[in-house]
């Protein structure tokens, strides 16, 4: 087998559970833009430049893919992309077991495509060289057992979680405007510092 076609087997593999849960597994695996991606092309213009692409998401979704080959694919267009690093992206996460723990899922997946990566059987891209998990920090104390279970997951390759505060569905969550009062602040304040406080002595 080429390592393409074994890296799409790997990614179609990936996708299966999601693809039976939804229903739609033809919808999962659209067919790639390649025509609207050729409409134009730039000069490298340091190809020889070593980079490592801070940010990027493996994802299975109705209708939405982009896994390991598509990573590869666009590593692999003539920038010298040594290493890449993987964020959360709430996919691949675990179907049972406590709520809480399910995102721990995700980055046992991801280590496991950074380890096929390592090998150097996938090319000179080391992907998802670092990771960036997910935990839920409103559980307050409780988080503390979800970041050790992440730390345990991703290995030395673990970096830290990504907690999205842009949008939320609950809207207890406060939202502070301009006219906000300086208590409102302060409390908002005091909230975030408690629980990053708490990251940093976990470590």
């Amino acid at each position: 087998m080429k390592r393409r076609e074994f890296i799409t087997c790997l990614a179609g593999a990936a996708a299966w559970p999601v693809a039976s849960y939804a229903q739609q597994p033809t919808a999962l695996l659209p067919v790639p833009r390649q025509d609207w991606l050729d409409r134009w092309r730039e000069p490298i213009l340091e190809p020889e430049l070593p980079i490592i692409d801070p940010h990027h998401h493996l994802w299975v979704r109705p209708g939405w893919r982009y896994m390991l080959d598509d990573l590869l694919a666009d590593t692999g267009t003539g920038h010298n992309i040594v290493a890449t690093v993987f964020v959360q992206a709430l996919s691949m996460q675990r179907d049972s077991g406590p709520v809480e723990m399910r995102p721990v899922g995700e980055t046992e997946f991801i280590n496991g495509v950074a380890a096929i990566c390592a090998s150097g059987y996938c090319g000179k891209t080391r992907a998802c060289a670092g990771i960036v998990g997910h935990a839920d920090l409103k559980l307050g104390g409780r988080v503390e057992a979800v970041l050790t279970a992440l730390a345990r997951a991703g290995g030395d390759r673990f970096r830290g979680i990504r907690h999205i505060t842009a949008w939320d569905a609950d809207t207890s969550y406060k939202i502070l405007t301009r006219n906000a009062t300086i208590t409102e602040k302060a409390a908002l304040f005091a909230g975030t510092a408690a629980r990053f406080y708490r990251l940093n002595a976990i470590g």
